[in-house]
């Protein structure tokens, strides 16, 4: 996979992600402070996630969009995202702080109007979270902008990897040029944690779809997440 002008693979040196995330708490000046922190701290790129509380869940009160245990047990889903959401007008301010510190920009798409809004703003790869593997037309949408995608998979079967890969090698066929590399993401919560099961799993999925989808893209070894703020794409 190359990310602007750094070539990601295991011949090569690590790519280190940081996650922004809901850390900002509802600051800028925060996420600004996030940005320089990852940039000081030696990661190649920071991390957003682009959704509102209306695009990415509903505001609906009933059981099912509570939260049950964890930190937030009890908390309405709608109200714990319009707190934790990045502003979508921060974007093209931390942009350009992370351009003026020498790392990379890119962000997580949840829904269509959020890939839209990212294409104008120009940014130039994608990643697709675990949860939304599952959301081909989003997959497919994203893919139909030609750039790079790293897709999460710790929420994955092998066959949901599969089915993620192969509605964006289906769609290259459809393509004269089609310019997406894609890089399946092995996550863990916990540096410590090491899943072999689905280590596995993501490796035979990765032969399986070069030799029986030949998608005509280059499909990427994956990485283990390091703890929760920090990605490592080897």
């Amino acid at each position: 996979m190359k990310i602007r002008n750094r070539i990601i693979d295991a011949d090569h040196p690590t790519y280190i992600i940081a996650e922004m995330s809901g850390n900002h708490a509802g600051s800028l000046d925060t996420a600004k402070k996030i940005v320089h922190a990852a940039a000081e701290a030696g990661a190649d790129c920071i991390k957003l996630q682009t959704y509102t509380a209306d695009t990415i869940t509903i505001d609906c009160r009933n059981k099912y969009f509570s939260i049950s245990g964890s930190a937030w047990d009890g908390e309405n889903f709608h109200d714990l995202y319009k707190r934790a959401y990045t502003p979508w007008e921060w974007h093209a301010e931390l942009k350009k702080e992370a351009e003026a510190v020498g790392i990379d920009f890119f962000s997580t798409p949840f829904d269509n109007t959020s890939v839209d809004f990212l294409e104008e703003l120009g940014v130039e790869f994608y990643k697709i979270a675990s949860f939304e593997l599952v959301d081909i037309p989003l997959i497919k949408y994203t893919a139909s902008k030609g750039k790079p995608m790293i897709m999460s998979t710790g929420m994955a079967t092998l066959s949901e990897i599969e089915d993620a890969v192969e509605v964006i090698a289906l769609f290259a066929l459809h393509r004269e040029a089609f310019g997406n590399d894609v890089a399946c993401f092995q996550q863990s919560g916990d540096i410590r944690f090491h899943d072999l099961l689905h280590e596995c799993s993501v490796r035979l999925a990765q032969d399986r779809l070069r030799n029986e989808i030949d998608p005509g893209i280059s499909i990427q070894d994956i990485a283990v997440l390091y703890g929760r703020t920090m990605h490592r794409i080897f």
